[in-house]
């Protein structure tokens, strides 16, 4: 494995603990998702930005299993959260699997912007 790809895995297992930890707590009361899915678009930034850098470090054939192990583990979470005062819907996980299908294309697009600069 690169030095590169060490480092985006590293990176986007870090991420995955702050994103554990912040929808493992209780919502604060003065959160206000009074915009319409406003929820879902925070969690879908949130596995963006964990799957992202895995996925810019490794190579492309890896980036599926990179999604499908991101997917897994918002799924599990999703699952834990109700024991933590949150609550587990399928509609999170949808948007947790959509932001990292947003990475993988962003992975996709950057390599192919990239090669074609070289």
């Amino acid at each position: 494995m690169t030095r590169t790809a060490r480092r985006g895995c590293a990176l986007s297992a870090c991420l995955a603990v702050i994103v554990a930890v912040l929808l493992l707590q209780p919502l604060p009361e003065a959160v206000d998702f009074s915009l319409p899915h406003l929820d879902k678009l925070v969690h879908a930034a949130m596995f963006c930005t964990v799957a992202l850098p895995a996925m810019l470090g490794l190579p492309r054939r890896w980036h599926g299993l990179v999604w499908g192990l991101v997917l897994a583990y918002s799924g599990l979470i999703e699952l834990v959260q109700p024991y933590f005062g949150r609550g587990a819907e399928w509609a999170d996980l949808a948007a947790n699997g959509l932001g990292a299908g947003i990475a993988l294309f962003l992975a996709r697009v950057w390599r192919l912007k990239r090669a074609k600069l070289q």
